[in-house]
């Protein structure tokens, strides 16, 4: 796994653009992009905006050293890299993880998401939603919805859930192999 804080890509490179915050709905953003990046030999870059959100504060706190100061942008490292290896430990198949660049930037996440894929013009940004409501969006805003709305590049929104890839694998196989028209989902109980 390769690491940066600068990345700069020509507009004739592949590149899938992850912005990453460490929740379920990017983790799952990030397993699809992967899969798609392996199946279309394109980069990916990872993003994290390191920010202080007041909806998870201590987002940043050491808690393996409480009571020492370091840098945010260390203890931000660290998490991108236990992420992607939590990610890469359950879904070992997921071998674009390994290639993948990791760049952190400073900022508020939709306008600098928006900045970075204005200056890396990738193919796509690949981001993870909560399917939240348009009430809830209106009242409380989006940085998927703001990415969406303020990007010249074309997002893909990924819903919080995935099934892992080895079971899509495994509802594939089972529906070529059935004579009848029950649908493979409901033959092994999802």
């Amino acid at each position: 796994m390769k690491q940066t804080h600068q990345f700069m890509t020509s507009k004739t490179d592949q590149v899938v653009l992850v912005p990453v915050d460490f929740s379920d709905c990017s983790r799952s953003a990030l397993i699809y992009a992967s899969q798609m990046v392996k199946d279309i030999r394109k980069q990916l870059i990872l993003l994290h905006v390191i920010h202080d959100d007041p909806m998870n504060p201590g987002l940043y706190h050491d808690h393996h050293n409480p009571h020492m100061s370091r840098p945010i942008t260390d203890i931000a490292t660290e998490k991108v890299s236990a992420f992607i290896t939590d990610v890469s430990r359950k879904y070992p198949e997921l071998h674009a993880l390994q290639d993948a660049t990791i760049r952190l930037v400073c900022g508020v996440p939709g306008s600098r998401i928006v900045e970075i894929a204005e200056d890396v013009q990738p193919d796509n940004i690949i981001m993870g939603t909560n399917g939240r409501s348009n009430i809830s969006l209106l009242l409380n805003g989006s940085v998927t919805n703001y990415v969406t709305r303020h990007s010249g590049i074309p997002v893909i929104t990924v819903k919080n859930y995935i099934r892992p890839p080895v079971l899509e694998k495994t509802v594939l196989e089972k529906a070529a192999y059935m004579d009848n028209t029950k649908s493979a989902v409901d033959t092994i109980g999802l």
